[in-house]
């Protein structure tokens, strides 16, 4: 046939793979594993818990007098000011972690701002002004990545984490370690008062109280169902390699480590999503199917 007859040849376009880029928002990558980076997590945690740290120092008299000595305001004018910014790094460490979208931006501000009311209203000595602006310039350092940026301008929902879909949040494992928590406290309140009423030493009830408390937060994950703050909450423990329900041993495992205080929980504000004591007992904490 003639080239006139047939006609140019049309040409398809390129698939999203073959062109290697992303048609939903051409600033990221197609088929790219967006987890939070490494250096987030890092200035997540050194804001949340170096904001609570400090908020309990200052609520000491060592710290009023600390005020005291270094302000340039007067004392309940600079506390208020200072609980003001330690609950802004608090609100940014947090939402640093769990990858809100617009804690990039307010982190930006909040930090170097901080940093400048320092400068105006506190006697800083050589040694603290320059951990002052080393760690300003490692947050606007980890923050201006192009890797943040990517992470947080990326909607959630079309984030893959490395870990898998079913992993639960931070906040939902802080809030069901919290509500295990309150049931410890509530067995072990009970078993005290059932004590007070048989004829024992009076020290007695208080070391039942104590020893329910520890059993509980011990041993609740292997309870069938697991605990009963994650059963609340949609989540559940599994022996990670078969996916079968974590068994008491294991529980105990998992649970001892928490005595490491954040040293523990350092690994799950990581994207691999498991505590140091889930990589001892080879346990996961994953959404219960259907919830």
């Amino acid at each position: 046939r003639r080239w006139w007859i047939r006609g140019p040849r049309l040409r398809a376009p390129p698939s999203t793979a073959e062109s290697g880029r992303n048609l939903i928002s051409p600033t990221i990558p197609a088929a790219t594993e967006l987890t939070r980076p490494f250096h987030v997590t890092v200035v997540g945690i050194a804001l949340l818990f170096g904001s609570v740290a400090s908020i309990f120092f200052l609520s000491t008299p060592a710290g009023l007098e600390f005020i005291r000595h270094t302000s340039r305001l007067p004392v309940y004018v600079d506390a208020i000011v200072t609980y003001a910014f330690c609950a802004v790094y608090a609100i940014s460490g947090l939402f640093l972690l769990t990858g809100t979208s617009w804690a990039r931006r307010f982190t930006l501000v909040a930090v170097p701002l901080s940093f400048l009311l320092d400068l105006v209203t506190q006697k800083l000595e050589p040694a603290t002004l320059l951990l002052s602006v080393l760690f300003l310039l490692f947050v606007l350092a980890s923050l201006l990545q192009t890797s943040t940026r990517t992470y947080f301008e990326t909607p959630p929902d079309l984030r893959v984490p490395s870990a898998g879909p079913s992993l639960p949040s931070f906040i939902s494992r802080f809030s069901g370690q919290t509500l295990d928590g309150f049931a410890a406290a509530i067995i072990a309140l009970c078993g005290a008062l059932a004590f007070r009423l048989l004829p024992v030493p009076e020290d007695v009830p208080g070391y039942v109280a104590l020893g329910l408390f520890t059993a509980y937060l011990l041993l609740s994950d292997g309870l069938p169902g697991g605990s009963f703050g994650k059963r609340l909450l949609g989540l559940c423990v599994v022996v990670r390699s078969t996916g079968l329900e974590c068994s008491f041993w294991r529980s105990f495992l998992r649970n001892i480590t928490q005595v490491l205080g954040p040293l523990d929980w350092f690994w799950v504000l990581h994207s691999s999503g498991r505590r140091l004591g889930d990589l001892l007992a080879g346990t996961q904490v994953r959404r219960t199917p259907g919830a």
